[in-house]
């Protein structure tokens, strides 16, 4: 089994109406090095959704909570984790870090809740497959998005 003490995980909920249900956040291995993580939290705060960032490391986890985050400590790929931070009332599950810890964040919340929509981002299109077998409601290729983006854009100033 991977394991990482360190890489914080997560899970991100939305659900229609703002509730007192957890939402959940994954970011990255340095969360708010995470442009993805940070856009995240900013507007689950901003629409009044509740959150919370499971992060793997007693210090990150201090520093996180000091700047405001709303954090659970505790391993990221064992299911007690999971249940102390109540992932089975999570509207949705959110993990932005690399393909391997969001491989094992999928397994890990699947194997708790197998209602609960997982989201994920892939930084490999090798990634997408793997991520859908471990659970995964929804894998978002964010480096394709933005490509397709950039080559819409270009090709739309060279027309003007």
């Amino acid at each position: 089994t991977w394991r990482s003490s360190s890489a914080p995980a997560c899970c991100a909920a939305s659900t229609a109406e703002r509730s007192p249900r957890p939402h959940w956040c994954s970011p990255s291995r340095r969360c708010l090095n995470s442009p993805v993580s940070i856009a995240l939290i900013q507007r689950l705060k901003r629409y009044g959704y509740s959150y919370v960032l499971l992060v793997g490391d007693l210090q990150e986890a201090l520093r996180l909570y000091d700047l405001g985050i709303k954090v659970v400590f505790g391993d990221i790929d064992r299911l007690q984790t999971y249940e102390r931070a109540q992932i089975t009332q999570a509207a949705m599950v959110a993990a932005t870090g690399s393909d391997v810890v969001n491989t094992n964040v999928a397994f890990t919340v699947r194997e708790l809740c197998g209602n609960v929509p997982i989201v994920v981002t892939a930084n490999s299109a090798d990634a997408v497959d793997i991520l859908g077998l471990a659970g995964s409601t929804r894998v978002i290729q964010l480096a394709e998005i933005m490509g397709r983006e950039r080559a819409a854009r270009q090709v739309h100033i060279r027309l003007a």
